[in-house]
């Protein structure tokens, strides 16, 4: 008898909160859209490169940072994988070849 009556108090505890605390109700999903997979994968690539890039010291790997992040940035912006790899790889190119030759005018 007990079980029943604690049963139907916390029944009609539920009904009495709010419409938004129950669970599957549309407010109280995230607004916009969740951060995917491959966002944090951009993102990782990005700081491993760069970990990587504070080991060596030579500035070779981190226009690789610089484009991963570019692509994590398009990533957020909800824009296709394709255009991702695209200025992931055009991003580093350019980034790597003023690099260099800003290196070979310092020498």
């Amino acid at each position: 008898m007990r079980l029943l009556r604690f049963t139907v108090e916390m029944h009609r505890g539920v009904e009495s909160l709010p419409p938004s605390r129950y669970a599957g109700d549309a407010s109280v999903e995230p607004k916009g859209q969740p951060v995917s997979v491959v966002f944090w994968a951009w993102v990782t690539v990005a700081v491993v490169v760069l970990l990587g890039e504070a080991v060596t010291g030579g500035l070779f790997v981190a226009p690789w940072a610089a484009g991963a992040t570019v692509a994590a940035l398009l990533e957020a912006l909800h824009i296709g994988i394709d255009p991702q790899w695209i200025a992931f790889f055009t991003v580093s190119s350019v980034v790597l070849v003023v690099v260099q030759r800003l290196k070979t005018r310092r020498r």
